[in-house]
């Protein structure tokens, strides 16, 4: 768990991942000084309960997911990053979704800051 401002964040993906994360993703996430762990996390219903805010970060997965009454959920948002190719060949284009992914947690956190 980290915090952005006051606030608390976890991530977590809604298919359980069985292997280790790709090396050059590793390698790349490293580049922009990110160490994340080599193994996925799978969100859980008591998880998704406790969250005010859900961000899908991929633009394969729908909103619509999480939109269940029994989550009781305030906000669910849509970024809609590519997910990086399968085959993990081309660092420019994980270089790409990284820093994506980097610059809309900087936006969040501004914004964020902006209603405390």
């Amino acid at each position: 768990m980290k915090k952005i401002s006051k606030h608390e964040i976890s991530s977590g993906g809604i298919i359980k991942f069985s292997g280790n994360m790709p090396r050059l993703q590793q390698e790349v996430c490293r580049e922009f000084g990110l160490i994340l762990p080599n193994q996925s996390k799978t969100l859980e219903l008591e998880n998704l309960r406790e969250q005010d805010l859900i961000i899908i970060v991929a633009d394969d997965v729908s909103r619509e997911v999480f939109e269940h009454p029994e989550y009781n959920l305030k906000e669910v948002r849509k970024w809609e990053i590519k997910d990086v190719p399968t085959d993990n060949s081309n660092k420019e284009n994980i270089r790409y979704v990284v820093a994506e992914v980097i610059k809309r947690v900087e936006e969040l956190n501004k914004e964020l800051k902006t209603e405390e």
